[in-house]
């Protein structure tokens, strides 16, 4: 459906200027995801916590886009 269908086109995305960006991130950033999420691994949002100099993983134990 639509949800799929956006989550595709996001994942599609080039996002190399975003990646380097978030060393600088001044703001602190709290990054929530599902770990059980098929769309979008939680690795990917711990991954970008991790680069930001104020970010922060909050895991979900459950809860990804289309696991409900």
């Amino acid at each position: 459906g639509h949800v799929r269908a956006t989550v595709t086109m996001m994942a599609g995305w080039d996002l190399a200027e975003l990646d380097r960006a978030l060393a600088q991130f001044p703001t602190p950033c709290s990054l929530l995801a599902a770990l059980d999420d098929p769309m979008v691994p939680a690795s990917v949002s711990i991954e970008a916590a991790r680069r930001m100099p104020k970010g922060e993983f909050v895991p979900l134990g459950t809860g990804g886009l289309l696991g409900a």
